[in-house]
């Protein structure tokens, strides 16, 4: 009997796959040698660890910064951003995210915690 052909294309690693032919033209990893790659990274750059629920994400960083009186909000089409401090005046200059970031990150270190972008060494 015949195998049943699934694709009707040149997908001919696909049909190999789903006949079990062996020999897809890849070299498979085995879980050792991923093990070993995991381990020499983290041996080489250590392990990072946050809180449940840090992010960079919008809405993670403006709560992060509500929890300390500052007020992140967008300016124009959302493509650069305003942080206003406590008791400030007027409107602040808009930076973009990178910037946003690194104010995060500093004010992250100030409290003892892990920055969100890793610095090169």
């Amino acid at each position: 009997m015949r195998a049943i052909r699934f694709s009707t294309g040149y997908d001919a690693v696909a049909q190999r796959i789903v006949e079990g032919t062996d020999g897809i033209g890849r070299k498979q990893a085995a879980r050792a040698e991923v093990s070993e790659i995991v381990k020499a990274y983290v041996a080489r750059n250590g392990v990072r660890r946050f809180d449940a629920g840090t992010s960079g994400d919008y809405l993670a960083v403006k709560t992060f910064l509500a929890e300390r009186d500052y007020t992140l909000t967008t300016y124009g089409r959302a493509s650069t951003y305003i942080i206003k401090a406590p008791g400030q005046r007027g409107r602040p200059k808009s930076i973009g995210w990178s910037k946003v970031i690194e104010f995060v990150d500093g004010l992250r270190q100030k409290d003892g915690l892990e920055p969100l972008k890793r610095r090169a060494a």
